[in-house]
């Protein structure tokens, strides 16, 4: 029996290779079919890259080898469009608590640490305590928020309060708001509670986080919108970005709870 050389896999087959070849090119072309425009730049720079070398290495193995790689290739590249599913962007960790309404305001619940070493070193080194409110925009009364903890009112939030860069006038940014030592005197828990100022007018808006681990547990923060409590743990899996910091001479944080 004669055995034609032209299909005699173990030989050098021009056949196997054109094949090849084309497989490898309609890979490519099938890497092409994608949802945005955005993917189908990335896909055809991978497609490119992954192709010529394939075909590279290819260039040095048996006809055989070259289309069995070509063909997984275009297996792959189908399997890739077949199974491909729009994947949603994870939620922001930021979002906002809109106040538009004076009967309307936040409270959040933090304890101190106070048997702690961290606490304690900053407590007799005359650590100042400090309330850190996150809110958007310039706030200035009458168009602004009031703070008060434990019942007592601290300050409404104004320029001079306002810690940390802001690119825009309408970005978020933290207020700093001196507490005064003694409210922390045989109280378990700080209840910190931000309302809109009585003038005020205009929406507010406070800032909310979905980090996790408050010191009160994961329902320390609550939105009151006029009617009812609600927990923004509930609905959005986070909480008021209100925080507690004991600060030393210097700007030196002891430590940063919430």
């Amino acid at each position: 029996m004669v055995i034609d050389p032209r299909i005699d896999s173990t030989g050098w087959n021009p056949r196997l290779v054109t094949m090849a070849r084309g497989i490898t090119v309609a890979a490519i072309a099938v890497q092409l079919v994608a949802p945005t425009f955005e993917a189908i730049v990335s896909r055809l720079t991978f497609a490119i890259i992954f192709g010529i070398g394939a075909l590279v290495i290819a260039g040095r193995s048996a006809p055989v080898v070259q289309l069995a790689g070509a063909s997984t290739y275009l297996a792959a590249s189908i399997a890739m469009n077949v199974i491909a599913r729009p994947v949603a962007d994870p939620p922001s960790t930021l979002w906002g608590q809109i106040i538009d309404d004076t009967r309307q305001e936040v409270a959040h619940r933090i304890i101190p640490p106070y048997g702690t070493r961290q606490w304690q070193q900053g407590w007799v080194s005359d650590g100042q305590p400090f309330i850190y409110v996150c809110a958007r925009g310039r706030l200035e009364p009458p168009e602004t928020l009031v703070l008060t903890v434990n019942g007592s009112a601290i300050s409404a939030l104004n320029p001079s309060q306002m810690f940390g860069p802001r690119p825009q006038p309408e970005s978020v940014g933290f207020y700093r708001i001196s507490v005064p030592r003694d409210l922390f005197s045989g109280s378990p828990a700080l209840d910190i509670h931000v309302r809109p100022d009585e003038r005020a007018t205009k929406p507010l808006e406070i800032c909310g986080t979905i980090t996790a681990r408050p010191t009160a547990g994961l329902e320390s923060s609550q939105f009151f919108d006029g009617a009812s409590w609600t927990s923004p743990w509930a609905t959005r899996k986070g909480r008021f970005q209100i925080e507690l910091r004991l600060e030393g001479p210097g700007g030196h944080v002891f430590g940063a709870w919430y």
